[in-house]
């Protein structure tokens, strides 16, 4: 990882020299010397002149807006050829995997080490409002150690209500079973701008996500979906983003009652990862708020996930099972589901994530996006759903992707903070392993990787 951050330094330096070559040109006709350019980017005497000079002398040139968008065509530029790396590793990773897994026959192998951590006592962490400190930080200990291992870990006692639990992932199957009539009004749909709404059976690929496009892998996913965005009618105004008024399903009771509840869902678990967020803060030495007030402006994004019973679907997916292989884009995603069928990598086999409906556990993966803030040291959990061959009942899961609604508001796309491997994090001598870069910037690149 060194020497990768080496030549990404040595990327920077000519992406750099190249902007100030740009700058140079830009400066040439006009009253700014042209050593202010190299100095802006060098660090040197000119790159700050006084209050009122500055200003001034970039409004002549007309550079800083230039300078800005070149900065960010290189960043963004190293990070994609970071992303590449990264996922062309993860791709390494699937494929011995799946090689392991044909070798013995497909076996269901229950995952190991993914840790069981209690939160009672914990919640309200995120505002230092739990009741037992002892307990905050072990639990911060225990989710640290998984995070750094596999980033997967299970919590209990959550405190989330086990009627509204149960309920959610019931009315998952009434609106997608095709038992009921209903209207999907609003399709999910990125590359139109659409973060919120119905995807049908097939329409998603998680394996493109990661770019498996040539590996005989199925290119489409056997899940159908519902996601919803924030609810808030006045915080959608505030983030310039589509709220739900009309992308609920409609016709029949089953869609009123799954509105009502899974509005109450993404409010419970959406406060659940605060304190996910807070924990994983408290398990490296950070305040607890590191991975929170960055993402204050944005919202998380859930998705109602069906899986139908392998029996009605296309039986070359079977090999591979419902959801291709893949790691998530942000900084971490819950999951509650009411079935088995989630397989996370583990030492380099597939190995199921057992689900006990009872314990009314939540499932969380880190995911890219905090694996990059904390320059590699938490892994991002790499997993795939697999519904056995011939089964004949339907799966349900509902997963809340943290910060994945990016706020849309004009002055926030000038305020935002980027997101870059903290400091505190690094060894001495140690260097990141990545760029400073918009979080909005990564998460755009990421979806137009899916629907490309």
């Amino acid at each position: 990882s060194r020497q990768l951050s080496r030549r990404l330094s040595g990327k920077l330096s000519r992406a750099l020299s190249d902007i100030g070559a740009e700058l140079a040109a830009d400066l040439s006709t006009s009253n700014v010397p042209l050593r202010m350019a190299g100095d802006m980017l060098t660090g040197g005497a000119a790159a700050n002149p006084s209050a009122a000079a500055k200003p001034a002398a970039l409004a002549r040139c007309g550079s800083s807006s230039r300078l800005s968008r070149a900065l960010s065509r290189a960043t963004s530029d190293i990070n994609t050829r970071r992303l590449e790396q990264s996922l062309s590793l993860t791709n390494r990773r699937i494929d011995a995997a799946n090689a392991r897994a044909e070798a013995s026959g497909e076996a269901w192998v229950p995952a190991r080490s993914v840790a069981r951590v209690s939160l009672s006592g914990v919640r309200g962490v995120a505002d230092g409002e739990e009741v037992d400190a002892d307990a905050a930080r072990a639990a911060a200990a225990s989710i640290g150690a998984a995070a750094k291992k596999t980033g997967f870990f299970k919590l209990v006692d959550t405190g989330i209500d086990a009627e509204l639990y149960d309920e959610a992932l019931r009315l998952t199957h009434a609106i997608n079973d095709g038992s009921e009539n209903i209207d999907f009004p609003v399709d999910f749909d990125p590359a139109a701008g659409s973060l919120i709404g119905f995807q049908a059976n097939g329409r998603g690929s998680a394996s493109r996500a990661v770019g498996r496009r040539t590996t005989g892998e199925p290119q489409t996913d056997l899940i159908q979906s519902f996601t919803i965005g924030p609810t808030d009618s006045a915080r959608c105004e505030r983030m310039h983003v589509s709220n739900m008024d009309n992308a609920w399903p409609t016709g029949c009771a089953a869609a009123e009652a799954f509105k009502n509840k899974i509005t109450l869902l993404y409010s419970e678990i959406e406060a659940l990862s605060r304190d996910v967020k807070a924990l994983l803060a408290m398990s490296v030495g950070l305040d607890r708020k590191t991975f929170i007030t960055p993402m204050a402006n944005h919202a998380g994004l859930l998705r109602a996930n069906y899986y139908p019973p392998c029996e009605k679907t296309d039986n070359a997916h079977g090999k591979f099972g419902s959801l291709g292989a893949h790691t998530d884009f942000g900084t971490v995603t819950l999951l509650v589901a009411d079935a088995d069928g989630l397989e996370v990598c583990e030492d380099g086999e597939w190995r199921r994530v057992v689900s006990d409906p009872a314990d009314h556990a939540v499932n969380v993966n880190v995911a890219d996006m905090m694996r990059q803030w904390t320059n590699d040291i938490f892994a991002s959990g790499l997993h795939r759903v697999r519904m056995p061959g011939g089964n004949t009942a339907s799966r349900a899961s509902i997963a809340f992707f943290s910060d994945d609604i990016i706020c849309k508001a004009p002055h926030f796309a000038e305020t935002e903070t980027p997101i870059e491997p903290l400091a505190e994090l690094l060894e001495p001598g140690e260097e990141p392993h990545y760029a400073a870069e918009k979080w909005s910037a990564v998460l755009m690149r990421r979806y137009m990787r899916v629907v490309s």
